[in-house]
């Protein structure tokens, strides 16, 4: 059966990119942690800033807000809970795309924010809003080699 062996790869592809970004975000963020595969599905998320907040929006589709975990840690934001994991109760599943059960995701914050974040979920899609400290950005500097 092709299709089940396509969807073993794509599943152990999809794997392989959440660790690598994973390990991507913990060098940005020079935290160094054991290399041991997470069994949690960490989702697609992205961060912005402007002059006064940081915001943070996570993919988070089928998830009520009673599922979600949000903690801020020094300067880094940490979203955990867990996908349904009972979406098709009953009959035969012949396909199976969507993330189910737990999800965890360490984000490291571009700029000191203040302890009293606001957050909403709508459409799928978990809006953190952070106030900013200051006017503090952490601006990383490119060396570049010369010709």
């Amino acid at each position: 059966m092709p299709s089940e062996l396509d969807w073993r790869l794509l599943r152990d592809l999809l794997d392989l990119r959440n660790r690598f970004h994973s390990a991507v975000e913990q060098a940005l963020a020079g935290q160094v942690r054991p290399a041991v595969a997470s069994p949690l599905f960490e989702p697609s998320l992205d961060v912005y800033e402007d002059e006064d907040e940081v915001v943070v929006e996570v993919e988070l589709p089928g998830v009520k807000a009673e599922h979600i975990d949000l903690q801020l840690q020094g300067d880094t934001l940490i979203l955990s809970g867990s996908f349904p994991s009972d979406l098709h109760p009953q009959g035969t599943l012949h396909r199976s795309e969507r993330p189910r059960g737990r999800f965890h995701r360490a984000v490291p914050l571009p700029a000191e924010v203040l302890a009293d974040p606001a957050a909403s979920l709508a459409d799928g899609v978990l809006v953190v809003r952070l106030k900013k400290a200051g006017g503090n950005r952490r601006i990383v500097p490119i060396a570049t080699e010369e010709l």
